[in-house]
């Protein structure tokens, strides 16, 4: 499964859209605890632990995108784009999302 912020894949022609598609990951309370727990990390004003929890949040969100595309017989997802939001009671939680449509190309 291919998966790309651009409107197409060059050199392949789109022969069919399937749809929207979406994968979402959120990260609870815990993982912030965590995160800051590993304060030490902190080097130049970044958080390597936050860093890694983001990327694995993402790619989750990836995951669950690229499956619903291959649900609908998509073997690509062009104009992939994510969306960050903090959620819950005082922001105690992160969403990521993944969105794009699902396509066949040849």
């Amino acid at each position: 499964m291919q998966l790309v912020t651009t409107p197409g894949l060059e050199g392949r022609r789109i022969v069919r859209y399937c749809g929207i598609v979406a994968g979402e990951a959120v990260l609870g309370a815990n993982v912030f605890k965590d995160m800051f727990a590993g304060i030490r990390d902190l080097v130049g004003g970044r958080s390597g632990t936050y860093e890694k929890e983001l990327r694995k949040a993402r790619q989750l969100a990836l995951d669950e995108l690229a499956e619903q595309a291959a649900e609908q017989g998509a073997n690509a997802v062009v104009g992939v784009d994510f969306d960050y939001e903090v959620l819950g009671e005082k922001n105690g939680m992160l969403m990521v999302t993944a969105s794009g449509t699902a396509v066949v190309v040849e």
